[in-house]
């Protein structure tokens, strides 16, 4: 039976994975009243990478994101619905807190971090506890494997410059 948050002041305790990356996970404690926008940018510098391209949360964790039924994006922060048309229109993730949209441990959410690369992540509620004075949030608890690299060289192969 899944318990819910403690009264007061909860924290949730987050395992993210890379689907691509099967040895990577990183366990992150974020208080409840902190935004999805506070989680994202957490998840990223956890794997080391910079916080500079856009990003989602969705409900679907397959391939296929817009079969999410309720969706997290920063397009929505924007003034902007991203680009698509279809079902219902993107909430803020600046003004969505985790606890709102993560509510028991087993729930299950995937991240989208730069659309154009497509790296996925999905984090799964793993328990809760409760802020501890002294202590800044959000933080990395656990950290297994190695992040890929956000920015690949490119292969000189491939590369074709212009005389």
């Amino acid at each position: 039976m899944n318990k819910p948050a403690p009264k007061g002041k909860p924290t949730f305790r987050l395992r993210v994975t890379m689907p691509e990356v099967r040895s990577l996970s990183r366990d992150i404690e974020i208080p409840a009243g902190h935004s999805l926008a506070g989680l994202a940018k957490a998840i990223i510098g956890s794997v080391g990478w910079f916080f500079d391209h856009a990003y989602g949360f969705y409900d679907a964790l397959g391939y296929h994101i817009h079969d999410s039924t309720v969706r997290y994006e920063l397009f929505a922060d924007m003034g902007d619905d991203g680009f698509r048309d279809d079902g219902p229109p993107a909430k803020s993730v600046k003004r969505t807190k985790v606890g709102q949209v993560f509510t028991a441990p087993g729930d299950k959410w995937q991240f989208v971090f730069d659309y154009g690369d497509d790296h996925r992540f999905i984090i799964e509620v793993l328990n809760f506890g409760e802020v501890e004075t002294g202590v800044k949030y959000p933080r990395v608890v656990a950290s297994k494997g190695k992040a890929p690299l956000q920015y690949p060289p490119e292969d000189d192969e491939d590369y074709d410059e212009e005389d």
